[in-house]
């Protein structure tokens, strides 16, 4: 009963966890405006770039990697958020034989694991959908292994076999764990572009028309600049 009650409180916990986290950058000052400029330009050019409305895109970005990039018509980078994290996620859940994406919260197996999948959004979130008790999704599909041994058909009762997660392991053997690991990579790297989405490229700063520019040095740093470049000639 213990462990049913947990598992039903993971969309209440996985939406507070977003709010933890992404809160801090949206309610700063920095995003009461939608605009910045990239200071990546090696030439200090002004690129600027329109973030639309960052708690969209974060949320977007939450709910399907490179999605919220996509909405901020930042193409490339979205494009290619999508195909590296998904590609990484998928390419683990079949390493492990499609049995490393499951929620579970129960004595025995504390899958502490997908609390780092469940960022890559929507492809890790029918796992949640499958601790109901009836699993709508299918019975197979990233469900719950069994904790319960089997029972020997002429005793009746639970023998030395192996649990059905015991069993998972041996038959996948190394590639479970690295499959683990794989689909653990692409939910922390997701959260990145979340934030990536949320607040736009490192090194960005506001004008105080709601746009960002470059941080460009004062007049007496150029000025010392200039003199360091004279005396190297």
């Amino acid at each position: 009963m213990y462990a049913k009650d947990c598992d039903s409180r993971a969309f209440p916990c996985l939406y507070a966890g977003f709010r933890f986290l992404v809160s801090p950058c949206i309610n700063d000052r920095a995003f009461q405006g939608n605009h910045l400029t990239d200071t990546s330009n090696k030439n200090n050019q002004d690129q600027e770039l329109d973030l639309r409305d960052p708690r969209v895109a974060a949320l977007f970005a939450f709910l399907w990697p490179g999605l919220g990039h996509l909405y901020q018509r930042r193409y490339t980078k979205g494009i290619l958020y999508m195909v590296c994290i998904l590609g990484i996620f998928f390419f683990g859940w079949n390493l492990g034989g499609k049995r490393v994406v499951y929620a579970s919260w129960r004595d025995g197996d504390r899958r502490w694991h997908y609390f780092c999948q469940v960022w890559v959004g929507l492809p890790a979130w029918p796992a949640m959908i499958q601790t109901l008790g009836n699993r709508p999704l299918g019975k197979e599909f990233m469900r719950q292994p069994s904790l319960t041994r089997p029972v020997n058909p002429g005793t009746n009762q639970q023998g030395d076999q192996p649990t059905e997660l015991a069993l998972w392991q041996l038959l996948h053997h190394s590639n479970y764990e690295l499959g683990t690991v794989f689909t653990m990579i692409a939910g922390l790297l997701n959260l990145l572009v979340i934030f990536d989405a949320a607040a736009g490229p490192v090194g960005s700063t506001r004008r105080e028309n709601n746009k960002l520019q470059p941080q460009r040095p004062d007049a007496s740093s150029r000025g010392q600049r200039a003199k360091n470049t004279a005396l190297g000639a």
